[in-house]
């Protein structure tokens, strides 16, 4: 192998010098995380012959100009290029002149990564993979050339109840498993810190100023100061009373149904609810996906409704066009009829506070999200960082649209389109029911019809 010239900062000694079998290399953006990864997996490959060293993301797509170009910006990675051949972007694997192997994969093809087995496992932006991703790839540590199995993620920090911030060593009838979380900081990237001379070098000076003057709110202190932080103008200020850290959905089921928010370049996402007898709704399952087809989505819609029993595909109302092509292939889909978002917020606001919304860890978009979804100056939620946002406020409000009205009775826009869609103009008409009675009654005749209410 070349040797390496690329300088690295002090802290990163740890990262060659570790004997734990889990490292989480944690700091904010810009820190040298991924050089300093890169050179540590060269190391390696090249002291073990035949090592399997797999380097992973969320997505295969989403490494080609993040990962991979990082390695290949290297002298060693320059090479592996050059006799790999074909372009970065359908690349699987770099091999050594010692038969070690680096194999590039996506958490998207679950297929390939739990068939095959590695010595280490480097897991790039790991906070956009949920805890039983995390899990699965953990069992596939078991090549056994080298003489620790580890698995690296690289990340930055996210919502303080993130599970990557919850890991810990752990005990067990084999010995212990050892967590070390390496913290980096911007002074730790010798191309923006000269440490020597204790000043920042002219491009670091530069990324700096740009990053005091962009980054603001829980983004600042995340990207710039690396803390684990929550956003304090949140919509969904108690989010995190709602998230579920690991564990088995084992709940009895009353209905399974689906939010859909429609994407192109941004985002198409599907969220998948499952009710169960005590009116507690778990987001169970998501697809979150750039450039979906007709193709994917009627594939993801079946594997929903095979896997979860899905009765319903509530979506957003303002694409007739996608919702006719669902329907055209049997999906049963119905557009969402609360168009108020402030009281779709509301809705889905009511079940975090009662304690009746639950979103597990699989759901990794959903959750980031909820950390980055806030209000504007003139209280308006911000048109960003919510397709997970839109599809749960779609889900909520397909399943609580009607029957929820009498808890939000205060909501005067929830209030006034039920009223329209009920054409309860005089309450009066029926005197021998309440409001809420006539209500709960018309909600049953619909709920027995096939009547799209939402």
């Amino acid at each position: 192998m070349q040797p390496e010239t690329v300088q690295l900062g002090a802290k990163y000694q740890n990262l060659f010098q570790t004997n734990s079998e889990i490292v989480l290399l944690e700091g904010p953006s810009g820190t040298g995380k991924s050089t300093a990864s890169m050179l540590y997996l060269f190391t390696m490959a090249d002291r073990y012959p035949g090592a399997r060293i797999l380097i992973a993301r969320k997505t295969r797509a989403s490494m080609s100009e993040t990962v991979l170009k990082t390695l290949e910006t290297l002298p060693h990675g320059k090479w592996l290029a050059r006799t790999s051949g074909g372009q970065r972007a359908w690349r699987q694997k770099y091999i050594e002149r010692n038969d070690s192997e680096y194999i590039i994969l996506g958490l998207d093809n679950v297929d390939r990564i739990m068939s095959g087995d590695y010595d280490i496992i480097y897991l790039c932006e790991a906070t956009e993979c949920s805890r039983q991703e995390f899990e699965n790839l953990v069992t596939r540590l078991r090549n056994g050339v080298t003489p620790i199995q580890q698995i690296i993620l690289d990340y930055n920090p996210s919502h303080p109840l993130h599970w990557i911030n919850q890991l810990k060593d752990v005990e067990t009838d084999h010995g212990t498993i050892k967590v070390e979380r390496i913290k980096t900081n911007h002074k730790d990237n010798t191309v923006l810190w000269d440490a020597a001379n204790a000043r920042w070098t002219e491009r670091g000076t530069k990324y700096m100023a740009h990053l005091e003057a962009t980054l603001t709110g829980v983004r600042r202190r995340r990207l710039l100061l690396g803390e684990w932080a929550a956003s304090e103008g949140l919509v969904y200020a108690e989010y995190e009373r709602c998230l579920v850290m690991g564990g088995k959905l084992d709940v009895p089921a009353s209905r399974v149904a689906v939010g859909v928010d429609w994407g192109w370049t941004k985002p198409t996402c599907f969220s998948v609810g499952v009710l169960d007898t005590k009116d507690t709704l778990h987001i169970v399952d998501e697809v979150y996906r750039e450039r979906m087809s007709r193709e994917n989505l009627e594939s993801e819609a079946n594997r929903i409704m095979e896997k979860w029993g899905a009765e319903v595909f509530y979506c957003d109302a303002r694409r007739p066009e996608a919702i006719h092509e669902l329907r055209s292939l049997g999906i049963p889909v119905r557009p969402n009829k609360l168009q108020s978002i402030e009281s779709g917020i509301s809705l889905v606001e009511q079940r975090i506070i009662s304690d009746r919304l639950k979103v597990w860890d699989c759901c990794v978009a959903m959750r980031k999200e909820f950390g980055f979804y806030e209000y504007d100056d003139h209280q308006q939620p911000v048109d960003a960082n919510d397709h997970a946002m839109d599809s749960l406020r779609y889900l909520v409000a397909g399943i609580d649209y009607v029957k929820s009205v009498p808890d939000a009775m205060d909501t005067e826009g929830v209030q006034e389109e039920l009223r329209a869609r009920l054409g309860l103009k005089d309450v009066e008409a029926e005197p021998e029911l309440s409001f809420i009675e006539r209500w709960e009654k018309w909600r049953n005749e619909v709920w027995a019809s096939d009547e799209e209410f939402v």
